[in-house]
């Protein structure tokens, strides 16, 4: 990530982190709204284009809505995404997430229907585990909150998961102390990426704010792909975070995942 929002402080603060990747993300979601925009002015000026709803916000809602009114326009509509570097991942990412949800984020979804994200074709239900018919090929997952029931990480699942990464990764990371932290840059859905954390753990990916486990790795960079910001087993993590207290003193004020993340991905390569 490259930007020049802020100027480079000699003094960092948690605060100053904080402020670096809201300026970045500020700035990358209005480049997302912008390429939308463009997205919708191509298929709004289609001839036969019938859509009532104007203008359509995001890529999801258009989706949903020509798979419902005008289907013939589908692929169309998929072509124009795909020419504008529309990034399945994160519609699956996102898809995933409604997917597997918990009850405890009930109410952070208006929409309970994956499939209403492009790239997702189909699913079958076993149990706990899914099947995935996707874009980017046929994934496997598990909830995460039954794989872990009944063991010390029981009570991560029964608070809220939703746009939690960074302190559910850092909370498992206490109580699974084999496992190993990763967090990586993930795409937007047209450009730009996203901080994100997740854990390795038993040969297996875990990505808490879906309530998703991995059985196979190559399935998981399927959904969170980018580029790799850091890695950490326990040891290590507890070793950066105590060398890094010479640069933020106060790192421990805060969740130290989030503000990782900010300083190398934002704040060393400015």
């Amino acid at each position: 990530m490259k930007f020049n929002f802020l100027n480079r402080q000699k003094i960092i603060t948690p605060q100053y982190l904080n402020d670096l990747i809201n300026a970045y993300n500020l700035k990358s979601n209005l480049e997302n709204i912008l390429i939308f925009k463009k997205v919708f002015n191509e298929i709004k000026n289609i001839p036969n284009y019938n859509i009532p709803c104007n203008p359509i916000e995001d890529y999801q809602t258009l989706y949903q809505k020509i798979k419902r009114n005008q289907l013939e326009l589908l692929k169309t509509y998929l072509q124009v995404l795909e020419n504008y570097n529309f990034q399945y991942s994160n519609s699956l990412f996102c898809a995933l997430r409604i997917l597997l949800h918990t009850k405890q984020d009930n109410n952070n979804f208006t929409n309970h229907n994956p499939l209403s994200y492009p790239g997702l074709y189909a699913y079958k239900k076993n149990g706990n585990a899914f099947h995935l018919y996707t874009k980017l090929g046929e994934i496997k997952v598990i909830k995460a909150n039954e794989y872990f029931k009944n063991t010390q990480g029981e009570k991560i699942f029964k608070r809220t998961l939703y746009r939690r990464c960074y302190e559910r990764t850092w909370e498992f990371a206490q109580k699974f102390k084999e496992s190993k932290v990763i967090l990586q840059a993930c795409p937007r859905i047209f450009t730009g990426q996203f901080h994100h954390a997740f854990i390795e753990f038993e040969g297996c990916i875990l990505d808490l704010s879906c309530n998703c486990l991995y059985p196979d790795p190559k399935d998981a960079y399927k959904i969170l792909s980018g580029y790799p910001i850091k890695t950490f087993s326990y040891e290590e993590l507890q070793e950066y975070i105590n060398n890094l207290k010479k640069t933020i003193p106060n790192i421990m004020d805060y969740n130290p995942l989030w503000q990782i993340g900010a300083y190398e991905d934002l704040y060393k390569k400015k």
